[in-house]
């Protein structure tokens, strides 16, 4: 294999230590290395959704290949924060988050997780199992938190279409089930685990506008707020985004183009649903403000100030 090989020692072990970060990122950039057919993928590959114990920090020197797909990028996510990742295709927001599992090999910096971690993949995956058995995965039933997971999921009104309820069995990869009842089903099955920390990579994409909508009222500001769980949305939708904590703006070639209040990086803009549209508005929204590098200059770009995060120089990969 040409991926090189992960040292996990203290990176997926430990609990949520109290009063730290549940993500710390320092000067830590992550790439994707070529494939053997030399093609590459718009932002890495996809993995089953699911989750896994997570704490402490990767510190191992970073390995040799090529271009990190996201740049150095350093920043912190406070524990029950909700922060929003968005940017144009392929520019390693799925990147990040797999690096965030150690998936996406660490090219520089340092990395700390904390906490159990809870992982929805771009991709859903389902098994071929009854529809309760995807959600609860393995974990015991309760009532109770059951019934939660599927209202803040939508799910309700699915169960009641379905010819045997959450006993239907679902065909193989969801073979019988539409785009947004897998993505809602594979979301359902990360919420179901009492997680620390979830990681939700671009899960309003398949649903429409009405169910995306009480997918972030109801399971990201409701279930997984009230629990004090802190989450991360990988998303195109910035419309959905005004009311987290902090938004990640990702620019072109992997680059940090600001992380704050989500009111204080789109709140200048005209509403959109596309944040690769709100990245080019914001960077005219710069360049128009910035000053011309001299007095005949009409095309200065903007420098993108980083609102807390930091960004490095490598060239994106993805």
């Amino acid at each position: 294999s040409s991926r090189p090989p992960l040292t996990l020692d203290g990176y997926f072990r430990g609990g949520a230590e109290a009063g730290a970060p549940s993500v710390e990122l320092v000067g830590a950039s992550f790439k994707w290395p070529p494939p053997p057919s030399g093609k590459r993928g718009a932002e890495g590959a996809t993995a089953a959704g699911g989750s896994a114990d997570g704490g402490g920090s990767s510190d191992e020197p970073p390995s040799q290949g090529p271009q990190p797909a996201v740049q150095p990028l350093s920043l912190s996510v406070g524990r029950g924060e909700l922060v929003g990742v968005a940017g144009p295709v392929g520019c390693g927001k799925s990147t990040l988050l797999s690096g965030l599992i150690a998936e996406a090999p660490r090219a520089t910096g340092r990395v700390a997780v904390r906490g159990s971690v809870a992982y929805c993949a771009q991709e859903p995956w389902i098994q071929n199992a009854t529809l309760r058995d995807n959600v609860t995965f393995g974990a015991p039933f309760e009532r109770q938190r059951y019934d939660a997971t599927l209202a803040a999921c939508c799910l309700e009104p699915d169960l009641a279409a379905l010819p045997s309820g959450d006993a239907t069995e679902i065909g193989e990869r969801g073979i019988n089930l539409s785009g947004g009842q897998r993505a809602r089903i594979a979301l359902a099955r990360a919420c179901y685990q009492t997680a620390d920390l979830y990681l939700l990579d671009d899960v309003l994409s398949a649903v429409d506008a009405h169910v995306a909508q009480h997918l972030v009222a109801r399971c990201l500001h409701g279930l997984l707020r009230e629990r004090g769980a802190t989450v991360v949305l990988v998303t195109h939708h910035t419309c959905h985004l005004s009311d987290f904590d902090k938004l990640l703006l990702l620019g072109p070639r992997g680059a940090c183009r600001g992380y704050a209040p989500p009111r204080e990086l789109l709140g200048a803009l005209p509403r959109s649903s596309s944040s690769s549209v709100a990245l080019a508005e914001m960077e005219t929204a710069r360049a128009a403000a910035a000053p011309p590098p001299t007095p005949r200059g009409g095309d200065a770009k903007g420098g993108g100030g980083q609102g807390g995060a930091t960004a490095g120089g490598a060239k994106a990969a993805g």
